[in-house]
């Protein structure tokens, strides 16, 4: 079968992208025989290599391929083609061939449960949805101190990362005595690049926000809106969707080798990073 046939596959079970987000093939065209797939949250340059070396020629990604050219005052910005780390990415891809697949914001909001506010809040075994808007959900759990929340999310972290609970022990702001009922996700970049999300949380009656990347004015504004924020990793939050990306490739491709590892910051620590058990 040829690279094109999975990601048709893929796009239709995608929702509704933001308009001008960079999707689709970024590397190739999907024309080549597929002999594999990697479904990755970010192609680092370990990530491709391993995709040489065990052969998977289709590499669907969540977040951007290459760094992009940043227009500063502060500091001068090279092109995009002139950072280190994109030309050996590009020499990377070249070498193995690969077709180079993104989704993003298509699989951020992909229905029946596969998008990534969806798949985390089942990861940490929420079922009772309070209120929901496009990208963002809010859950109702059984009444909480909000210090035992973000211990179970330490937990969770510490057991889906394989590290021990301190290098992967969240951020908490806000009183731990309190009792949390309805529990906002702001996930991935959401807690630094989209700074009313305090905001459209608290009106969809959320009383605490976890997030994935977290700036200091976010936990700010949202200490002023009465609300606590516990801090993941951008990765974490959406690392539980790109696992289910794989697995329903893999049911619907019968004998097709599927593959899905971590590829966060945690990836780069010390010590044992497991593939998705999928993969054991």
């Amino acid at each position: 079968m040829r690279c094109e046939e999975v990601t048709d596959y893929l796009r239709t079970l995608c929702g509704v992208s933001i308009p001008g987000d960079d999707l689709g093939y970024l590397h190739g065209d999907g024309s080549a025989d597929c002999t594999g797939v990697a479904c990755l949250w970010m192609a680092t340059t370990a990530a491709l290599d391993r995709c040489c070396r065990e052969k998977l020629n289709l590499v669907v990604v969540h977040e951007a391929l290459l760094q992009g050219f940043q227009a500063s005052r502060w500091y001068p910005d090279p092109p995009a083609d002139a950072k280190a780390v994109n030309r050996t990415k590009i020499e990377r891809l070249d070498r193995g061939r690969l077709n180079v697949f993104r989704v993003h914001s298509a699989w951020d909001n992909a229905p029946d449960g596969h998008g990534v506010p969806d798949a985390c809040a089942a990861a940490l075994g929420w079922t009772q949805l309070h209120a929901a808007s496009e990208f963002c959900r809010v859950w109702r759990i059984e009444p909480t101190r909000l210090g035992w929340l973000a211990e179970q999310v330490g937990q969770a972290m510490a057991r889906d990362l394989g590290h021990g609970p301190i290098r992967t022990r969240p951020r908490l702001f806000g009183d731990p005595r309190r009792m949390i009922e309805r529990v906002g996700l702001a996930i991935g970049g959401f807690g630094g690049n989209q700074l009313h999300m305090p905001y459209h949380l608290a009106e969809m009656g959320a009383e605490t926000i976890i997030t994935g990347d977290l700036v200091e004015e976010f936990a700010i504004v949202a200490a002023e809106l009465g609300l606590g924020v516990i801090g993941t990793l951008h990765s974490w939050t959406e690392e539980f969707a790109v696992a289910g990306q794989a697995r329903l490739l893999r049911e619907h491709f019968a004998g097709l080798r599927v593959m899905h590892w971590r590829t966060g910051v945690e990836s780069f620590a010390p010590g044992p990073i497991a593939d998705d058990a999928a993969n054991a």
